[in-house]
């Protein structure tokens, strides 16, 4: 009788280390490898750019697609601006654009690029998307969220409408702004 409690009692150790072990395998997070800033993006610019300190560019908030709990991201859009001014743009505060009634989206009429150009004195403006997904949740007490998916950014001369810049970046650690910003700079100081 004793032999078989001790395997019985065998038998529950077990399942319940399997159990246990399973739980801990998926409920583990894994880790994504470093990655040297300016590796993932990809930035080019037109032939006609040519960079000089002291552009005045104007860092517009970025849009926000797929996240129904967001649709501007300002903070991202600060971050781009800090690379940028670290390069040497003369950033212009964006919140003028509201004052002057202009659209942030990205589609100015051609009117409002003669106010951006003449009146606010800016020579690019940028314009930026985060895109979203849904990170279904495999914990059993867990729920899903949204995640940073990719990013774009296109830095468009207000005379005439010609993109100077575009960059985009997908999955990174930490601010993809950050990622795009570095990214750009490496791409400049290398013409």
């Amino acid at each position: 009788m004793q032999k078989g409690m001790t395997e019985k009692g065998f038998s529950s150790g077990i399942i319940i280390f399997v159990v246990l072990a399973a739980f801990l395998v998926l409920s583990c997070k894994t880790v994504d490898p470093p990655v040297v800033p300016g590796t993932t993006a990809k930035t080019t610019s037109s032939q006609s750019f040519k960079f000089r300190p002291g552009l005045r560019i104007a860092v517009l908030p970025f849009n926000v697609l797929g996240n129904p709990d967001r649709t501007l991201d300002v903070t991202e859009a600060d971050r781009l601006g800090v690379k940028l001014q670290e390069l040497g743009f003369a950033i212009v505060e964006s919140l003028i654009f509201q004052e002057h009634g202009l659209h942030l989206q990205g589609l100015i009429p051609e009117e409002d690029w003669k106010a951006v150009q003449q009146v606010l004195d800016i020579d690019y403006l940028v314009f930026g998307t985060i895109n979203y997904a849904y990170q279904p949740s495999y914990s059993l007490l867990g729920k899903g969220r949204y995640l940073p998916s990719s990013a774009s950014v296109r830095v468009v001369d207000t005379r005439t409408g010609e993109v100077a810049i575009i960059s985009t970046t997908e999955r990174v650690p930490g601010s993809m702004a950050e990622e795009i910003g570095e990214s750009i700079k490496a791409q400049l100081s290398g013409e």
